[in-house]
């Protein structure tokens, strides 16, 4: 009884290791966006067997981190005719999940913020813009816990990642990044701090407009980063 138990633990870490990792490549576009997963490959490298790969894929899958097609699993792409639907999804839920957080989290959940506030700060000052998207989904994610609705939470977690999705896409694909100007990360970062106040604060109006204007924020970015400038923007009506 004891081995099996054993035997299971360690196959479960295996897995949780596999996944782990192979998130990692896919959200660092290590992974090229449209190729057709190697499990075979993936194997190889990660030193493993074929169970943990496959138990890893699954879960990649429902993450919406990779997709099936037929028996193939493809790292899925991201079309630009799908902007529009993707910043008013995440809009709608960002707004829900920080709003519900301003009016229900407790003392505890209240330090987790603040705490990942600070986090996002020191990555900031560091520079490394793969850890500042880290630290930002981490905050992000942080607040969502807050707010006491585990359907809003898990929904909102799903487009969230796809944003950490686009936003790393940005930077590997060499895309200009605004990130380097400290006027972009002072304004991220004073964005952050209102939004963590007005929830301190219980002021559920309060954050639901800093979290629309946060949006914003990154939306005008990103889709400078993938469209061009502000006057192409306009024509595709994002």
């Amino acid at each position: 009884m004891g081995s099996k138990q054993m035997v299971t633990d360690s196959g479960s870490r295996e897995g949780d290791r596999v996944y782990s990792m192979l998130r990692k490549r896919i959200l660092a576009v290590d992974l090229e966006p449209g190729s057709v997963l190697d499990e075979a490959r993936i194997v190889h490298d990660m030193g493993t067997s074929r169970t943990p790969v496959r138990e890893a894929v699954i879960r990649l899958v429902s993450d919406g981190l990779l997709k099936r097609d037929g028996r193939q699993v493809i790292i899925p792409t991201f079309q630009v005719a799908q902007l529009r639907a993707f910043f008013e999804t995440l809009l709608l839920y960002t707004r829900v999940t920080h709003r519900l957080a301003a009016e229900r989290r407790n003392a505890t959940q209240l330090a987790n913020i603040w705490q990942a506030v600070r986090s996002f700060e020191k990555e900031a000052r560091n520079g490394i813009e793969f850890e500042m998207t880290d630290a930002n989904h981490r905050l992000h994610r942080t607040i969502a816990s807050s707010c006491d609705n585990i359907f809003f939470q898990e929904a909102y977690e799903s487009i969230l990642l796809q944003s950490l999705r686009l936003s790393r896409h940005c930077f590997v694909a060499g895309i200009k990044s605004e990130y380097k100007h400290r006027e972009h990360v002072e304004t991220i970062m004073e964005e952050h701090l209102a939004i963590a106040q007005a929830i301190e604060d219980g002021n559920a109006e309060l954050t639901d407009i800093l979290a629309t204007d946060h949006i914003t924020l990154f939306r005008s970015w990103l889709s400078e980063q993938l469209l061009g400038p502000a006057d192409l923007l306009n024509e595709m009506e994002l």
